[in-house]
């Protein structure tokens, strides 16, 4: 499940269709790649995609590699029963780690990863990546967050002659010292968080994704 959960969450992987159809040979090591098998897609003309090995994605898709008996089939070997519900088994996770379960569990992963993408490279890279269009990213996916807020009212130092622009605003110190999250803003599961015994209870990590806060 951590591998699963980390899929989901830093690969921005569609759960079960994408993450069970997941093979070995589908990553390529050497060159920092993966390829996704998508199923919902395929219907479009749209096999697969391709995305980078994420360094979140490395550490645990390097263990499960090293333990896999059959390095040729499918990395997610546990979990491939029809009556296999993950989402179920993710909930009871969260609750015996005292995190209050949120809406849409995996889809709020993926939503997380689409938005940190959305804040580092352009948009089409970000589609593409994730396997969705531009019209479903922004009606389902993209999020406008207090930071955003925070970075554009932020003055930038501009200096004209012997006179500059403060960095900041009396307004935008305040607002930092009494600073809000969005109402689907939380604390972003970390590869930590993932990586450590299932999910850390209270673990604080800066708000950045669509998952709820965690209690703590």
């Amino acid at each position: 499940m951590k591998l699963v959960i980390t899929l989901a969450r830093y690969g921005g992987l569609r759960c079960p269709s994408e993450i069970q159809a997941l093979e070995w040979c589908d990553i390529d090591w050497d060159k920092g790649r993966i390829k996704v098998k998508s199923p919902k897609t395929e219907h479009h003309g749209k096999s697969h995609r391709v995305i980078p090995l994420f360094p979140e994605l490395i550490p645990l898709l390097r263990e499960a590699h090293d333990s896999a008996e059959d390095k040729a089939g499918f990395v997610i070997t546990k979990y491939r029963n029809k009556n296999a519900n993950l989402r179920t088994q993710f909930k009871r996770i969260l609750t015996q780690a005292g995190i209050t379960p949120w809406e849409r569990l995996f889809q709020n992963l993926r939503t997380s990863r689409q938005n940190e993408l959305a804040d580092e490279y352009p948009m089409h890279v970000v589609i593409e990546w994730m396997g969705n269009s531009e019209l479903v990213a922004l009606k389902h996916y993209l999020k406008v967050k207090e930071s955003h807020f925070r970075e554009a009212t932020r003055a930038k130092t501009s200096a004209v002659g012997d006179e500059s622009v403060p960095k900041s605003t009396p307004q935008v110190e305040a607002a930092k010292s009494t600073e809000e999250q969005e109402p689907h803003e939380g604390k972003a599961l970390t590869s930590e968080t993932v990586a450590d015994t299932g999910l850390t209870k209270g673990q604080k990590v800066p708000p950045r994704g669509v998952e709820p806060l965690f209690s703590g």
